[in-house]
Formats: C-alpha cells, structure tokens, sequence
C-alpha cells in the first residue's frame, strides 16, 4: 500500500442526555419549523491549508456537485478532488424501533420533485448558522442542526430527537495543513431513551482531476495497522486510473 499523503479524522466526542424536553438553545419539539430552517445555503470551506474541505450545517460535506465549491480539493488550488459529497448519520433504537436520521442519503429523493432528502437541518437562530472563529485552529467553525424536522421538509423521517453540535477545525502550518478534524456532541432533546447509538459517516468518494469521468474507477479499502505496528483503522479512497487521470494519493477517514 502506498503512503497515504493525507486523511481527515472524526474525533466523536458524544453527550447524549435523555428525558430533556427543551435543547441547549431553548428551543422545544413542537415548535412550528419555521421558513428559514428550511434554507440550505448555509456553507462554508476550510480554505486556510492544503485540503480545501466544504461543511454544511444540516449533516454534509462537500459539495455535491456544486461548481461553486471546493469538495474535497488536494492539494489546495490543484482541481483534483477526493470527494463528491458525504454526511453525517446517526441511528439508534427508540420505544423498540430502529431510526436514523441522515444529512444526507445518497440518491434518495423526498418527492415526486427529485429535491434531495435531508433529515437534518439548522435552526433559526443566530447561533444555527456556521460561526467562525480561531480558538483551537486556524480555522474553527462551529455548526448547530437537528434531525427534529418532520413533514413537509422531511415527510419520510421520524425524528431521533437529537441537536448535533460539530465543531471543525483545520491548520494552515506546513505538517498539519493535510486534514481537518471533527469533534461532535449529540444531544438528546426529546423525552425518550436512546438506545445503542451508532454514529457513521457517509462517503462518495470520486477520487481523481476534476475533469472528464472521474466516479468510474475508484477503489476503497479499510487498514487497521501499519507496517509499523500502529493500530490507525484508517477507511480509504484512491483513483484507480481506469480514465486515464491517475492520481496516486489517498484520502482517507479514522476515529
């Protein structure tokens, strides 16, 4: 296998408390969702190392085929990206029952429309828009969102009842300007009990130039250690060169 030449990595710090009927921000299930939560505009990239890396404040990453936006580009300014898009998913038992609510689900569509299906979205106050700041990086960004959104936003989803707090940080030193890290609180906000919580990231990976057919001929794997003897459990993505545009590196995912 060769050197990975960068990775992001999901630190998961997690709080789940139970029984609260109000969230942190003070706002309760059964608040009538208002117009702006429903506005997916709401994005930002960390542009200050070599990984430009886009968020989002309702469960995804990159850019999902927004030309406006840097998916995952490495190195910085280079068009050769390591990410169609991805997101946040989280599942748990509730009153006997499985739910997950996801940022995002792939190609699944909410309507007759085609219109995406997010289950996760922001709130409407000030402090539910991505907030910038540079406490523990370079770059700090800080994203507030819930999964407790129902019909018509998300007539298929039954809501978890949970606030995700994400924070992002990314570094424009030389030697940690190649990734970005993720620390998550979830909260719990309704009444019920969450039982064996599993939080995952989804990943379409596209990996190569930012040209022609590059989603045809990826590979991707899972190393656990390293010639070294270090335990990594690294999930991986490269190019594969099936056309033509080979790109040697990988991107890559850890806990």
């Amino acid at each position: 296998m060769k050197r990975i030449q960068f990775f992001w990595i999901g630190l998961m710090s997690m709080g789940v408390l139970t029984a609260l009927s109000t969230s942190p921000t003070g706002k309760t299930l059964e608040q009538e969702v208002p117009a702006s939560q429903i506005v997916k505009t709401l994005v930002k990239t960390h542009d200050v190392g070599n990984l430009w890396y886009t968020i989002t404040n309702w469960g995804a990453y990159g850019n999902w085929g927004n030309s406006n936006y840097p998916s995952a580009e490495w190195p910085s300014d280079s068009d050769i990206e390591y990410l169609f898009g991805g997101a946040l998913w989280i599942g748990a038992i509730v009153n006997n029952d499985t739910i997950v609510a996801t940022g995002v689900e792939g190609w699944t569509v909410a309507d007759e429309t085609g219109s995406d299906f997010y289950e996760m979205f922001p709130g409407d106050a000030p402090g539910d828009t991505i907030m910038e700041a540079c406490n523990v990086s370079n770059q700090d960004y800080i994203a507030l969102y819930s999964d407790t959104v129902r019909a018509p936003y998300a007539p298929e989803h039954t809501p978890l009842g949970i606030e995700i707090h994400q924070n992002s940080y990314s570094w424009a030193d030389t030697g940690y300007d190649d990734f970005i890290i993720f620390d998550y609180t979830v909260h719990n906000i309704d009444t019920f009990f969450l039982q064996d919580l599993y939080i995952g990231i989804y990943m379409d990976s596209d990996v190569g130039p930012n040209q022609g057919i590059r989603h045809e001929d990826d590979l991707s794997g899972f190393t656990d250690t390293l010639p070294t003897g270090d335990t990594v459990n690294i999930a991986w993505s490269k190019d594969d060169d099936g056309d033509g545009l080979i790109d040697e590196d990988y991107a890559a995912i850890s806990e």
